[in-house]
């Protein structure tokens, strides 16, 4: 999985990003980097090591990018999960978006922002002599103002890595979203969650990205032939899922502190335009968003294929190679089925099996998109 998840990587973000995929013992996703540029700084400081010859032995050219994505040991064959992974590789485009427009987003809200904060700790500060009163208000409204920035700052790359991960997998990333949640806290205060968002405000967001697929409501989709009968168990139950976001309880804590109610409502506010300056840098490349509505054919036949124990690679017999998005789409639809369909059928021999064939179709269908057309070729010329 580890070629095909690469490949798909340098689709979206250009052929001088580079991935080392792992697992690790905590049971979390995550992204480290950028590990040229860090070794780069390094050699820089070293006077004696000249940068042009450290980058030719190196093989890194300017613009050469390394990054690492880890992934929970225990799901090392749970490849459904691994749809997780679009939110990661959201982490270098957030990231991008952040270094550029943060700081003018921020000096454009601060003042206003600043005076909420002051109205906040006059209404809340003990009283101290008049003397110190100003410096120890601005002091406390200074660190107020600095917090609420990271605060929005870190929930903005949070929230986008999430729309990332949605717009290169549609459902298949929310379902692996809401799986990975389910065992969580939903409504966490950022201030107390390492300022990261809280799960059911992810989880609305999410489910709004997609909303048109959840609905069944595409402008896309043929009409009266959407889900099906093939995927309405997936999407039900994702929508059955995705009912936890109608309760309010995480906007609720937002609201009790000033610095998270001020941080959000940055968010909010501004989240239509940064959400799409985000995807507009996706879409200039060739990975479109994925709408599952137009894909129901090829994942019914995906589906099909592993309701017969093969590999959901080639919709047909001599078909081209399906999508790295359609195969994994197909399982998460084939897994929720098999559950409505067959209460006995989740246990460990039905769900190695499913994850071996999904990994399987992933690797057939990397080797026959890349060397396909290379052994085409050398046929024809034979």
């Amino acid at each position: 999985m580890v070629q095909a998840t690469e490949d798909l990587f340098k689709q979206c973000l250009g052929e001088h990003y580079n991935f080392i995929i792992r697992p690790q013992w905590s049971y979390n996703y995550g992204i480290v980097g950028e590990f040229v540029e860090h070794f780069r700084g390094a050699i820089q400081s070293l006077e004696w090591i000249p940068l042009d010859e450290w980058e030719s032995i190196a093989g890194c050219d300017p613009d050469t990018r390394i990054y690492c994505i880890s992934f929970p040991r225990l799901e090392r064959l749970n490849c459904l999960s691994h749809a997780a992974w679009g939110h990661e590789v959201g982490h270098v485009i957030a990231h991008e978006w952040l270094a550029e427009r943060f700081e003018p987003l921020w000096k454009k809200e601060e003042p206003r922002i600043r005076e909420e904060i002051t109205k906040s700790v006059e209404k809340s500060s003990e009283v101290v002599s008049s003397l110190f009163r100003k410096t120890y208000m601005e002091e406390i409204v200074a660190s107020q103002c600095d917090r609420t920035m990271e605060v929005a700052r870190q929930g903005l790359e949070e929230l986008l890595c999430d729309a990332v991960g949605v717009y290169l997998l549609g459902p298949a990333a929310v379902a692996s979203l809401v799986e990975f949640s389910a065992g969580l806290g939903l409504d966490e205060s950022p201030l107390d969650f390492g300022y990261y968002p809280a799960w059911r405000y992810r989880l609305r967001l999410v489910a709004d990205a997609c909303k048109e697929d959840l609905e069944g409501k595409h402008a896309n989709a043929e009409a009266g032939k959407y889900p099906g009968p093939t995927l309405a168990p997936f999407i039900d139950w994702l929508n059955d899922a995705l009912a936890v976001v109608d309760d309010t309880r995480d906007r609720a804590v937002l609201r009790r502190h000033v610095t998270t109610r001020e941080a959000y409502a940055l968010i909010e506010k501004n989240w239509g335009r940064i959400s799409k300056d985000v995807m507009d840098r996706l879409a200039a490349s060739p990975v479109k968003p994925y709408e599952l509505s137009r894909r129901v054919p090829i994942i019914e036949a995906l589906v099909g294929r592993l309701e017969v124990d093969v590999p959901p690679n080639e919709p047909c017999s001599f078909g081209p190679p399906a999508s790295y998005q359609d195969i994994l789409t197909a399982g998460w639809v084939f897994k929720i089925k098999s559950m409505r369909d067959d209460g006995k059928w989740a246990n460990a021999d039905s769900y190695e099996k499913l994850f071996r064939l999904v990994l399987k179709a992933i690797e057939s269908a990397f080797v026959q998109e890349r060397y396909g057309p290379i052994l085409a070729n050398e046929s024809e010329e034979e």
